[in-house]
């Protein structure tokens, strides 16, 4: 059955749950613009939202992309780096932790600039995909500080000058879009970055854990390389030193885990 068949072909994607979200932000930017955003309203997260709690979840559904060649470039490259980098993430933390962190990243920029919002007598309002993607991208960066990626194959960025790029543009972003700006607001815009930070190094006050997974690593590499040969990710060498060591300590852990379940196999 086809229904059945694509079921089976979404589990065994890399990145399902980031690939589910890239899917459904599309459907519903297709709706909203079909249906000439008659259901925005009720999807955007304003400064009242405590009467629409859902906005706090829904507000990434609403883009404009449609409405102009800029927006939609604009949409385009956010959805292609959401793939890219939120596939990387949702390999190295499983498929749970992902989704929490994803959850944390759409709710806690909201909340901040709200918070803000209050503080400074604006009315806020939040719409797009582009605060949490900025989340997913700061960790991933964190992450992969020895990375570099070349923008269309062109322009190398660090990890490091990627962080602080995410950091200027949210910032600018949040102090633009407030009516003859506001520092305090475009500093909460920024919050959520310094989280997706403190997150994907460790640094959060309470005990977890962003030990990698690696579900699959040969999709991993698969994603090192931005379709189209636009850009590619490259490491240096004490990454795939890291690399090594863990294999190497997995393999042994390995080893010593079948001889000890040696004996006993024997005496079943």
């Amino acid at each position: 059955m086809p229904n059945k068949d694509f079921k089976i072909w979404f589990r065994r994607q890399p990145g399902p749950v980031t690939l589910g979200l890239v899917l459904v932000l599309v459907i519903s930017t297709l709706f909203l613009f079909l249906t000439k955003y008659r259901l925005a309203e009720q999807l955007v997260f304003w400064h009242d939202w405590t009467a629409r709690p859902w906005t706090l979840f829904t507000y990434p559904l609403v883009s404009t992309a449609l409405d102009g060649a800029y927006m939609l470039i604009g949409f385009l490259s956010c959805l292609y780096v959401l793939n890219w980098m939120g596939t990387e993430l949702e390999l190295d933390l499983g498929r749970a932790r992902f989704g929490a962190f994803l959850a944390a990243m759409i709710a806690l920029p909201a909340l901040f600039l709200w918070m803000a919002g209050a503080m400074q007598h604006y009315s806020i309002e939040a719409y797009g995909p582009w605060l949490p993607t900025a989340g997913l991208a700061m960790a991933w960066a964190a992450r992969n500080p020895s990375a570099s990626i070349r923008v269309w194959g062109v322009v190398p960025i660090t990890a490091p000058f990627l962080m602080v790029c995410i950091a200027v543009g949210v910032a600018a972003s949040a102090f633009i879009g407030i009516p003859n700006g506001n520092p305090v607001v475009a500093l909460f815009g920024c919050f959520h970055l310094a989280v997706a930070w403190a997150f994907a190094t460790n640094r959060l006050p309470f005990q977890y854990s962003t030990e990698g997974v690696q579900q699959n690593r040969t999709v991993r590499a698969k994603t090192e390389r931005l379709s189209g040969g636009r850009g590619q990710v490259q490491y240096d060498d004490a990454y795939y030193d890291e690399v090594r060591r863990r294999e190497k300590e997995r393999a042994e852990q390995e080893r010593l885990r079948k001889l000890l379940e040696g004996p006993f196999k024997d005496d079943l």
